[in-house]
């Protein structure tokens, strides 16, 4: 039982074993709230850009129900590494009726559906202000320090602003 519990315990302690990159800095445990006009908002993908060039680790995360994202670096490393960023939310959503099939008798709805679910043109929609959907434009910046981060960005008015999508 000795023997088990040290190398359980040791498991524990180094990651199981996993190989992180020799430059990867100290992070740290990062989260976001993200809300529209006040309210949480849910399945949206945020990602932290680093301001600092020499800085190349970015990070991103993805929403819960409660507007709630934790970062991981580079998509496989718990945690941001200290620093200034900033932050991308970008959110979509597909005209659910494009995906509904319409009765064949109705030979023009029927064909449209037809092309259209073919892969022609899917009509999406951006949810979050543009803006915040491109780094270079986004009015948010944070700074993630040693320790435990938590921030909080309200995204604004909600919005629906169509875009074309190829399947």
């Amino acid at each position: 039982m000795g023997i088990a519990f040290l190398i359980g315990s040791l498991t524990v302690f180094t990651g199981c074993g996993r190989n992180l990159p020799p430059d990867l800095p100290t992070l740290y445990y990062t989260v976001m709230t993200i809300t529209q006009e006040g309210e949480p908002l849910a399945e949206a993908a945020v990602s932290l850009m680093p301001i600092d060039e020499t800085n190349k680790w970015g990070a991103g995360g993805n929403t819960n129900s409660s507007g709630v994202a934790v970062f991981r670096t580079q998509g496989m490393y718990d945690g941001v590494a200290a620093g200034k960023y900033k932050v991308c939310v970008i959110k979509t959503s597909e005209d659910p009726s494009k995906f509904v099939r319409p009765d064949p008798a109705d030979k023009v709805a029927f064909e449209q559906w037809a092309r259209d679910i073919q892969g022609e043109v899917r009509q999406s929609y951006t949810l979050v202000d543009i803006t915040f959907g491109d780094h270079n434009t986004s009015p948010e910046t944070i700074e993630v320090v040693p320790g435990r981060n938590a921030f909080q960005i309200d995204v604004g008015k909600s919005v629906k602003i169509p875009i074309q999508t190829r399947r």
